[in-house]
């Protein structure tokens, strides 16, 4: 699961961020929207969590943008404001929960899952590449019926290439996939995890474009 949140307090920035991190999921962070509405980056991300009380525009113009743009991304919005007009204006605005500061941290992300899991189905999706199927619900991946096994970051990269076939990632952009965008990731880490995957389905498969990243060359016909 990959979150933003959007908020401007430090305090509560850091331990969100503290918190989802040992939870092993990736979240990034920003102050404002304007970034994240203008170039759709919403798509991006599985989850946001959107404070009203942001400096400059309110948390609920940006929600209001980010709907009236046809983003379907689930939103968790919370405010220090206790009125119930405050919850049920951002609801019918488009928010898909609400939660008032303070708040416990587990409820947050107890809440956050929920949203993704309605974001994502939860039945399998099939991925096929050439003789690769790879089921999405189960993480799991076959080749001539050969099952084959990774770790999840290294199977989260194997879908992320797959299901960009033909195009190529950047080693910034498998980075961010991974890691999200504070994420520190060691020098080498990519190159080990492509490693792993050319071991298990073949380096024809993925191929490296020098200088700039990874692809999965597009079937032939």
């Amino acid at each position: 699961m990959r979150v933003l949140l959007i908020e401007d307090d430090e305090i509560t920035v850091s331990a969100i961020i503290s918190h989802f991190t040992r939870q092993g999921f990736n979240i990034d962070h920003m102050t404002d929207c304007e970034d994240l509405v203008s170039h759709d980056l919403c798509n991006a991300f599985d989850v946001l969590i959107l404070d009203v009380g942001l400096p400059g525009r309110s948390g609920l113009n940006f929600l209001y943008d980010i709907r009236n743009r046809g983003l379907s991304i689930p939103i968790l919005m919370f405010t220090a404001q206790y009125e119930i007009d405050a919850r049920v204006r951002a609801l019918n605005m488009g928010a898909d929960d609400y939660l008032t500061k303070p708040f416990d941290m587990r409820e947050l992300f107890a809440r956050c899952q929920a949203l993704a899991r309605r974001k994502v189905p939860t039945k399998s999706i099939y991925i096929k590449y050439r003789d690769l199927r790879i089921d999405t619900g189960a993480k799991t991946a076959e080749k001539f019926g050969n099952q084959l096994s990774f770790t999840p970051k290294v199977f989260s990269l194997l879908c992320y290439i797959i299901e960009n076939k033909g195009r190529v990632l950047t080693r910034q952009q498998i980075e961010e996939h991974l890691y999200g965008w504070d994420g520190e990731a060691e020098s080498n880490t990519v190159e080990v995890f492509i490693s792993q995957i050319r071991r298990k389905i073949g380096a024809e498969y993925v191929r490296t474009v020098r200088g700039i990243g990874y692809i999965a060359p597009l079937e032939r016909l």
